[in-house]
């Protein structure tokens, strides 16, 4: 599917937040990926990668074409919100690659523990729909800190019992159904 194909479908609602989410990871990328610090060598105890990410990114099978061309999953830290992450690398823990959402970028970068990256080295960069090459706050003049390739997710959860007439149909609207006001 074409770049502009996943626009329109996104954009004229053909296209669900998975079947999105599907796209992104077709690109060939597995993770939002940031390249930290300017090291020749991994962080890692090994030759494998030290990625510092958050519970449940962790899994294998978001990382299906690394253990393809590896057999082995990079290393994996895990942190419990941004805010560890972000005090923790301050402290002095290395990584190579991390996972912070897109507010928290510019933070990151001025605090020195991201690394522009060399987008020319991505074989699907030029695939990218632009507007997430260009999330605010995310680039520099022509300095990449940031690659969108998966989302996370948030959802309205409410009882069916009290509210039947949304089964089937989930939508952001319910919040603002003046039925519920109040509630």
């Amino acid at each position: 599917m074409k770049k502009q194909d996943i626009v329109e479908q996104l954009a004229t609602g053909q296209m669900s937040r998975r079947q999105f989410n599907q796209s992104l990871m077709a690109l060939g990328a597995t993770m939002v990926m940031m390249p930290v610090g300017s090291r020749s060598a991994f962080a890692g105890s090994d030759d494998h990668p030290t990625v510092f990410t958050w519970e449940g990114w962790d899994v294998p099978e978001l990382h299906q074409p690394y253990l393809a061309k590896y057999g082995e999953s990079p290393n994996m830290a895990i942190f419990g919100d941004e805010e560890e992450a972000f005090a923790k690398m301050r402290a002095g823990f290395k990584v190579d690659l991390t996972q912070p959402c897109t507010y928290k970028v510019p933070i990151w970068k001025d605090a020195g523990i991201l690394s522009p990256i060399d987008t020319s080295r991505l074989s699907t960069w030029d695939d990218m729909i632009p507007s997430l090459k260009t999330i605010p706050g995310t680039f520099e003049g022509d300095k990449q800190y940031f690659i969108p390739t998966d989302w996370g997710l948030t959802s309205v959860l409410y009882r069916a019992d009290l509210a039947p007439e949304y089964i089937g149909n989930e939508t952001w609207g319910m919040l603002w159904d003046p039925k519920y006001k109040g509630r």
